[in-house]
């Protein structure tokens, strides 16, 4: 069964649309670089390579250098089965490059408990246990869900190196997480592999999984700065607007960061209540910030007046998740 969405974001990214109309005049981003991976999830119905409702594991899409072999399933059978393909994708306005369609996600759950987690290999040579020193950037559309404010496990994006245990192998995360370190509001969280330390840094939105719950679809850009001969430098971006690169959202430096794996779509829920899926699409790979950069509208985060209200009152009535069908 696919998810469901509140009238609430529905509405909410209606009034992104009418935000992208008078906005769209005022922006423009192009790139002309190579990317390094572009997967966007679509499924077999539109033409693509993911069969919809079908675990993500053991599947391959995308094209590129970046990945091979196809999507990894944890080790832990549970966690396997839960990430699923979808053929309903997330779009929002204001993006240079249009979704194609497909996403990243899980069942909706109605009471608790459940969890989903799958990778995908880096290929040679930015996997493994090589430092390829050299400066990568990860884009991606994420719908973070919701759930309990006091109990959340949104983690949404990982790095593992060398297998799947959380608590020697994974050294990143990225989303919100009280039991596993990351805190009630969105944040990076890196391992230093020099001293085995994870450091912490929230996001400065200060957004919490509450408010990420009702906002939708957002993107986030991630920078990974490796180098041989200095620390490295991780950083991420939420809701970029252009191809020049801002001050991140958050950045970390460590003495060395490693990873083999990319993981999506990671969600560990045990609350009590609802828990609304997170879902995940739309994921570039490249060498400069503009391969990457597909946003040209500013986040809105909430409806602006009820003029703008009264232009999306017709979404009211749709009760079916996704910001755009596509």
């Amino acid at each position: 069964m696919a998810p469901t969405v509140s009238s609430y974001r529905i509405l909410n990214r209606c009034v992104l649309a009418t935000a992208a109309w008078t906005a769209a005049a005022l922006f423009a981003a192009t790139s002309n670089a190579t990317e390094l991976w572009y997967d966007g999830f679509t499924s077999t119905t539109d033409g693509g390579d993911y069969v919809d409702g079908s675990p993500l594991g053991g599947q391959s899409g995308g094209s590129g250098s970046f990945f091979t072999g196809p999507w990894v399933a944890s080790d832990y059978p549970e966690l396997a089965a839960n990430t699923k393909s979808y053929a309903t994708g997330l779009s929002r306005p204001g993006l240079t490059s249009p979704a194609t369609g497909g996403s990243a996600s899980r069942e909706y759950l109605a009471d608790c408990c459940t969890e989903s987690r799958t990778s995908r290999m880096m290929a040679s040579p930015w996997g493994g246990f090589t430092n390829p020193d050299a400066t990568f950037y990860v884009s991606y559309l994420v719908d973070f869900g919701g759930g309990d404010v006091n109990d959340p496990h949104h983690r949404v994006f990982e790095m593992h190196e060398g297998g799947f245990d959380d608590a020697t192998q994974r050294n990143l995360m990225l989303g919100v997480s009280t039991f596993a370190g990351l805190g009630s509001e969105l944040a990076l969280n890196v391992r230093d592999s020099t001293t085995d330390t994870l450091i912490n840094q929230p996001f400065s939105e200060g957004v919490n999984i509450t408010e990420l719950g009702f906002q939708g679809t957002h993107l986030v850009v991630m920078k990974f700065e490796l180098s041989n001969s200095g620390d490295d430098v991780i950083s991420a971006f939420l809701d970029p607007v252009g191809t020049v690169e801002p001050t991140p959202s958050a950045s970390v430096s460590v003495g060395e960061f490693l990873a083999d794996r990319m993981s999506a779509m990671v969600q560990f829920s045990y609350n009590t209540g609802p828990d609304g899926p997170a879902f995940f699409d739309e994921m570039r790979v490249g060498t400069e910030f503009a391969d990457v950069a597909i946003n040209t509208v500013a986040y809105v985060p909430e409806p602006a007046s009820l003029a703008l209200l009264g232009l999306c009152g017709v979404a009211l009535g749709v009760g079916r998740r996704r910001s755009t069908k596509v």
